[in-house]
């Protein structure tokens, strides 16, 4: 059926996902920039996506109620950028974020 198509193509999406440990890309930065500005920080800025980077991707999964498999799958990097536009990231936003560790 269509759901098992569409799991299929999800996984494959995943195993093919720039955004898992190992792997190098331009966009990793945004998404550890992001991180590091939400307190799952200490990450180092560069293209590789290092086992510090999947644990801090887990917790922040874990936090946000989504699947914590440590990759920056489509829900994750939605959930990421909803929280980087919100007005209430604005204020006071070292204290917010601390409370999440």
């Amino acid at each position: 059926g269509k759901g098992t198509l569409e799991t299929l193509n999800f996984l494959e999406e995943l195993l093919d996902s720039p955004f898992q440990e190992g792997k190098y890309h331009p966009e990793t930065i945004r998404l550890k920039e992001g991180l590091n500005r939400l307190g799952f920080d200490r990450i180092n800025v560069n293209e590789k996506y290092g086992s510090w980077t999947t644990t801090r991707v887990k917790q922040f999964q874990s936090h946000f109620g989504l699947v914590s498999n440590g990759i920056a799958d489509a829900p994750t990097w939605e959930k990421l950028e909803e929280i980087l536009e919100s007005p209430y990231q604005a204020g006071n936003k070292r204290n917010v974020n601390r409370s999440w560790l």
